[in-house]
Order: C-alpha cells, then structure tokens, then sequence
C-alpha cells in the first residue's frame, strides 16, 4: 500500500511541476580496431550517430575505436558473445571455426569488382546461406578490396616468386602461394604485417590494399603485383541476445541506421580506400604491376586446381559456389 501511495504522489507531483521523469538511455558499447580517423573509423562513427538519432534518443552508443577495448582483432568476437561489449567489426577468417563458409570470398578468380563481393556477401548473410551468422545480429556484411601481393623486390613473372615467404591471412591463401611457388607463412593479424617485412620475416604479404595503406604495409614493399585474390569477408555485428532484449523501437531504429545506405557507404570506402592504397603506393614511386595475358594465364593455371579442391574438401563447397554465382548472376543480369 505504501509504495502505491509513493507512486501516486509521484505522478500528482509531475502533473503539477510539469515534469516527467525520462527513462535513462540504453548505452551499447560498439568496440572496433580500425583507428577512429580511418574511412572505416568515420563510417562507424557515423553509424553510432545514426542510431542515436533514430532512437530519438533512447539509445547512447560508445565507440571505442582503434583497438582501444581489444588489441587482438580475433577475440573480438568472443567479447561480444560474452556481453562484454554489443556491436563490433569482425573479420570472419579470425574466427573460422564460428564462420567456415569465409573462405568461399577468399577464392580466387570468382568475383568481378568491390560491389559485387560485397552485395553477394550481404545477400547471402540475409538469406541464411552462410553458416555461422545467425549466431550475431549482422548489421553489414561487406569486404576489403581485392587482395594483392605487396612485395620487397621485384617481381619478373611467377616463376620469380619461388621461394619467396610470403604472408597469408589463412589456410587457402597460404596453399594458393603454395602454388605459385612461394613459401607461405602462417597468418598473423593485419596489424602485426609490416612489422614482419620489417623485421626481415617476410620478403611480401598477400593483402587488399586499403588495409595495407591503413596498417602501414605499404612503406615496407616496394611492389604491388594485381591479383585480384579474392577478397576478406568482414561484418559490422550486433549481440543477438542484446539486440532481442531492446525495444521494438530501438531495434528498429538499429535496423534503419544499418540498412541499404551504410552499405553503399561501405561499398564507396572500401573503393576508395583500394585506390587510396594504390595512390600512396605511386606516390612512394613503387611499381605497380598488371599482369600481361601470359603472366594472368600462369597465374590462373597456376590457382585453379586450389578452387577445386576447396570444393571438394569443404562440407559445402559445392553448393556454397553454386549460391554465390546465382548470386552475382542476378546482381549482373539487372
């Protein structure tokens, strides 16, 4: 009866002051480890604004950027399984048990440009065609540009790159360099590369060039050969269980900001960003090589019979390249 009582003359002492007592905001932590002042930082942070907006208020979104909650890019994704933090950049070849269907994005030869990979990756994410991903809440899911090689010493055909040790971000690249001669070396996080040609550990890197500007690879080669290597699958992603425990209305408000036009965004940054790379790279007076019929044809030969077996080694191989290539047939055909 007494807390009654309170409640009553609570709500009488609001209509008579004028006053209401507003419910605090709901704070999401959104941690990533791209620095804040890079495209992707300023898209994230934008994002953040964006949610705030939409929910009119009710939500507050932290950015915590540039490795500032975690330094490692793999744990990022147990962080945000534990309730640590809420949303997060993840890059699912970090984490290959949770996502095994990354390495179809990683194959080389299948995709055409930026935007097709990235619309093929959104696709077939809200279609439930990718295992692993209904265990987040995606918000994005996009890529980096193609992935090229970014060498010490020059490059003179293939044939040149035996024995070279070059690092790769997983198992497919590392047998893909395998193939064309190179001694591949175990992947390590995108942040630790330019230490490792540095260092001497490495004569070259099989990485996008946006990531290799922004991790500063790029004044540690002198080469960069054009692949077009397949890209790297990455995700904007929310806790599912802290997105289920939000208001129809904050989840909607989520829902918009995360929508068709963050992806253009990201498609138009990860374009930029590509070609940004490519800029800093001439501006170091670097080579940039394209490889000539004969060179694209060795290298073709060279990483075919790696897609082939990647079919028939993956539970899934089969369908998952069947799915992506109906996938860019309909986002060509329009």
């Amino acid at each position: 009866m007494l807390v009654r009582l309170l409640a009553a003359a609570a709500v009488f002492s609001c209509a008579i002051t004028g006053t209401a007592v507003a419910a605090e905001p709901v704070t999401l932590t959104f941690a990533h480890f791209v620095p804040d002042k890079s495209p992707y930082g300023r898209i994230f942070s934008a994002l953040a604004a964006d949610i705030e907006r939409r929910s009119n208020g009710s939500l507050k979104v932290e950015v915590q950027p540039g490795g500032s909650y975690e330094k490692i890019p793999g744990k990022y994704l147990g962080h945000l399984e534990s309730g640590a933090i809420d949303i997060a950049m993840l890059v699912a070849a970090y984490t290959p048990k949770a996502f095994p269907d990354y390495s179809l994005f990683h194959l080389p030869l299948q995709f055409g440009s930026v935007r097709e990979v990235i619309l093929t990756h959104q696709r077939m994410a809200e279609r439930g065609q990718l295992t692993g991903y209904d265990r987040v809440r995606v918000l994005a899911a996009f890529a980096t540009d193609a992935y090229e090689l970014h060498l010490k010493e020059p490059f003179d055909g293939v044939a040149s790159l035996r024995g070279r040790r070059i690092r790769a971000a997983d198992g497919l690249h590392q047998t893909m360099l395998s193939a064309l001669g190179a001694e591949a070396l175990p992947g390590s996080n995108v942040t630790t590369v330019a230490t490792s040609l540095a260092s001497g550990e490495a004569d070259g890197s099989l990485l996008a060039f946006s990531p290799a500007r922004v991790f500063k690879v790029i004044p540690e080669v002198s080469e960069h050969v054009i692949l077009g290597a397949g890209y790297a699958p990455l995700l904007v992603a929310m806790s599912r269980s802290r997105y289920d425990s939000l208001s129809a209305t904050q989840r909607a408000a989520i829902d918009d900001a995360s929508g068709p036009a963050l992806l253009e965004r990201l498609i138009a940054t990860t374009i930029n960003g590509g070609n940004a790379g490519r800029k800093a790279a001439s501006e170091l007076g670097h080579r940039i090589v394209e490889l000539d019929p004969v060179a694209r044809r060795e290298f073709e030969t060279a990483v075919q019979p790696v897609v082939d077996d990647w079919v028939k080694s993956h539970p899934r191989g089969r369908q998952l390249l069947d799915d992506a290539r109906a996938t860019v047939q309909e986002l060509t055909s329009k």
